[in-house]
């Protein structure tokens, strides 16, 4: 019995003893913090593919994994990261009736060689009927000037002539295509030699419409076309022929890229020339369906000189051609001859770049994690590991960041003040690129008339929702551009809170209350449902307030939230809403054709409220073809005014963009280019304080 007593008095003390050992070791070493950045999210990425994906939560990881020819710096100028250079010019061609007139107009031109350096014209030369230019700059501004010198020779417009092939268009039993109908054209036009001598060129644009570039009159080109394409006994018409678009000059731009050699993708595999040329033709390929596909419909040609050079030849002038290019490349040695189907078991959720950080591990609705790229061209990034974590509400994404787990935050509006004022914390904040709306779906018959839109943009007290829902933490948007950029109309004013006039509105729409209290026309009544998506709060907010703010005209609004995924593939990617409470985050050029062209509302496309108006097709088709600031700026100008007036969107506000760090955790050291380092605090730049984020490093842990 000795031994028990003496176990049962020794076990608390070696119990004692245990923990302060214990003790003192926690004191004396303490855990030690990951060299990691953790990112919250509330949405799941859903497609980790720089060429297919549609949403803010892909994005973030996308910039991490992949990288494109060029990019902006933080001065938004166009710098190398793929591409270590590039030089853009541009050939262009005059038509003629005759080789005489030709040469007289070439005559004319070199003769006003003092001209030349105003025209960015380096050379200029003789192909038959045709004089040629050689310019180094590309754009269309020497035009007016170079015409006006040759008008006597009559140099003839030149156009597009698209054909566009029925859906299953068939004859017998064989679909008719593009690929298929051009050969048959193409002979027709061959038996007519003063046709054939006046068809420039072709191109096939997808498998239901290609384009045909002819000088002078395209009569009897569009009456061929039709022949061959209507209907005949036992079959439908196959299509229809129309000019599309006609220039007094055909001009081709092209950009030579040459390519940063040494880099290599995640894997190990050298990039080149041919990722380029893959990227380009996956996004073009209709089987992919890319939503990026608009940016590149202008390209002609492209071209692989040698394994580092690419060559990019457009049909016309494209303004935003340069910064298109910043898209992140594919790897061709993965992906080549691999379907659809392939990519999004094998490659959409477990991606190849070439960025700092390559793929580690997806766990579903938890987290993505990435790990550093030793191999990275511009050097070993800073940071081991980079995780983002899916956080599925606002208030649990700000507890995450006040507690340490997530490393920076969007401050909501409510929270601003608190972290300005907080010696913790460091903040930064401007006028974002972006703003909020409320879009009506265009082929719902109660949103067709723009007196029962602009009604609406009167009935909805968007100060108050800036005042209360924003905390006052933005501006009153008055349409697509947000009022700090160049290109954004400041002349346009917003539309003033008026509820007797959005009642006036209405009723010259034909909205009478009816017997419920509830407007209605032909014995409808005026109701719909306004959908937003979980866990977003400001948009659930504006959502509410829209919904009362309607109400106290007789209109009855039933919001319904979504979980995103369900939100953006069920109802706004299918185009299939009445109305929806979103928000667009821009980028910094005024390229919109994406979001407003008529061409771009069909399901999938970005144009979701199924816009069109004739004018803003043609003022976005002239604005991504001017290189020109100033009649670019003119165009965007007009743009921007006839899209707030037509209110295909309630426009609401334009927010202040706002991030906070614990002060202190994160510096940059970043690479100068020029073999040394630029090491300083994060700060503010145009384009955000995370410009830099590949180069953060913490001062506790790095060296």
């Amino acid at each position: 019995m000795i031994w028990l007593r003496r176990l049962i008095i020794a076990f608390p003390l070696v119990l004692l003893g245990f923990f302060g050992i214990a003790f003192f070791s926690v004191r004396v070493t303490p855990p030690k913090k990951l060299n990691q950045l953790t990112i919250g999210s509330i949405g799941e990425a859903k497609i980790l593919n720089p060429i297919l994906y549609t949403t803010g939560a892909d994005a973030e990881i996308i910039e991490l994994v992949f990288r494109g020819l060029v990019k902006y710096d933080e001065d938004l100028n166009t710098v190398a990261d793929l591409a270590e250079r590039w030089t853009i010019s541009q050939n262009s061609l005059l038509f003629f009736a005759t080789p005489a007139q030709a040469a007289d107009a070439l005559r004319v031109i070199q003769g006003n060689r003092e001209r030349w350096a105003n025209w960015n014209l380096a050379d200029a030369g003789q192909d038959g009927p045709r004089v040629g230019l050689a310019l180094s700059k590309a754009g269309t501004s020497y035009q007016e000037s170079l015409l006006s010198l040759i008008e006597k020779q009559q140099p003839l417009p030149v156009s597009f002539v698209r054909i566009g092939i029925a859906k299953n268009a068939k004859i017998g039993t064989n679909l008719v295509t593009s690929a298929t109908f051009w050969p048959v054209l193409q002979a027709e036009i061959g038996k007519t030699p003063s046709l054939a001598a006046r068809l420039h060129s072709h191109f096939i644009n997808t498998s239901a419409e290609f384009d045909l570039v002819v000088a002078g009159d395209t009569t009897e080109f569009v009456a061929l076309a039709n022949r061959l394409l209507k209907a005949e006994a036992g079959r439908e018409s196959l299509g229809q022929c129309a000019v599309a678009e006609t220039f007094p000059v055909l001009n081709e731009p092209e950009i030579v890229f040459q390519l940063r050699r040494g880099v290599r993708w995640h894997d190990g595999k050298p990039f080149s020339a041919r990722d380029v040329d893959f990227t380009y033709r996956a996004i073009m390929n209709e089987a992919y369906a890319s939503p990026r596909r608009a940016d590149y419909e202008l390209v002609r040609e492209l071209q692989l000189p040698d394994a580092h050079t690419v060559r990019v030849v457009y049909r016309k002038p494209y303004a935003p051609c340069l910064m298109s290019w910043s898209m992140g490349m594919l790897p061709q040695h993965i992906l080549d001859g691999q379907a659809s189907q392939w990519w999004a078991k094998n490659f959409n959720r477990s991606p190849v770049g070439t960025g700092p950080y390559k793929f580690d591990k997806w766990l579903s609705n938890q987290y993505v994690r990435l790990r550093r790229n030793d191999d990275y061209w511009e050097g070993k990034p800073h940071i081991e590991q980079v995780t983002v974590r899916v956080i599925p509400d606002m208030v649990s994404l700000r507890l995450s960041f006040e507690t340490g787990e997530v490393d920076y935050w969007g401050v909501e509006p409510h929270a601003n003040k608190k972290f300005q004022d907080h010696p913790r914390y460091e903040v930064f904040s401007r006028i974002a690129p972006s703003y909020s709306y409320v879009g009506w779906n265009l082929k719902r018959p109660m949103f067709q008339d723009v007196k029962v839109r602009r009604a609406l943009a009167h009935a909805v007290n968007v100060p108050q929702i800036i005042e209360y829902v924003l905390y006052g933490q933005g501006v009153q948007s008055t349409g697509p551009f947000p009022p700090q950029m160049w290109f954004a109309n400041p002349n346009v004013k917003p539309i003033e809170y008026d509820p007797a006039k959005a009642k006036a509105l209405l009723a010259e729409a034909g909205w009478k209350p009816g017997p419920n209290g509830l407007l209605q026309k032909d014995g409808k009544p005026f109701k719909f449902t306004l959908i937003t998506n979980h866990p977003n709060e400001i948009r659930k907010d504006i959502a509410t307030l829209v919904q009362n703010d309607l109400k106290k005209l007789g209109i009855e609004v039933d919001v319904q939230i979504y979980e995103w995924a369900v939100f953006i593939d069920t109802y706004i990617n299918k185009h299939d809403f009445d109305a929806c409470v979103l928000g667009w985050n821009l980028g910094y050029d005024y390229d919109q054709y994406q979001l407003w062209h008529s061409s771009q509302a069909q399901p999938g496309m970005l144009n979701h409220s199924s816009y069109a108006n004739k004018e803003v097709d043609r003022l976005l088709e002239l604005a991504r073809s001017e290189f020109d600031e100033e009649r670019a700026k003119q165009y965007c100008h007009e743009i921007h005014r006839i899209i707030y007036e037509d209110q295909p969107y309630l426009f609401l506000a334009v927010p202040k963009a706002t991030g906070t760090i614990r002060r202190g955790e994160f510096r940059v050291k970043r690479p100068d280019g020029k073999g040394d380092w630029i090491e300083e605090p994060v700060r503010g730049t145009k384009v955000g304080f995370l410009v830099y984020q590949d180069w953060w490093y913490r001062p506790q842990l790095t060296p």
